[in-house]
């Protein structure tokens, strides 16, 4: 008697957990896409005029990914890499700064995306 109870256990737990199993899916990232993206380098200054607009440069960028940049307040620009020719892409970020602000990058290709925190702060 005790082996049944048992057994129902195990068939309640599936039939719980069997929702949710179609919201399970396979990692569709190709692990060297998501090595490149996570060494995106970026430069940027972290004094500038009062008012004036940051500049974000990423480094040797990837052709075909999608980069985000995002502050703090949550402002943010996208700029999609399709050349393959320059070394260096700046970022304009659109909000002029006028406060302490810090940003952070996402890089997004091929189903992979890597984001960093907000590693980058501006002051004016």
């Amino acid at each position: 008697m005790k082996e049944l109870n048992t057994y129902k256990r195990i068939c309640l737990i599936i039939l719980f957990l069997a929702p949710f199993f179609g919201l399970v899916k396979a990692q569709t990232c190709d692990p060297n896409i998501l090595k490149a993206l996570s060494e995106t380098r970026v430069t940027y200054f972290d004094k500038i005029t009062k008012g004036e607009k940051a500049t974000i440069t990423i480094k040797y960028p990837l052709i075909g990914t999608t980069y985000t940049v995002t502050d703090n307040d949550g402002n943010s620009k996208s700029f999609t890499y399709t050349s393959g020719t320059e070394e260096f892409v700046d970022l304009e970020i659109d909000s002029p700064v006028n406060a302490v602000r810090r940003y952070s990058l996402k890089a997004e290709k091929d189903g992979c995306s890597f984001q960093t925190g907000f590693n980058y702060t501006i002051y004016p």
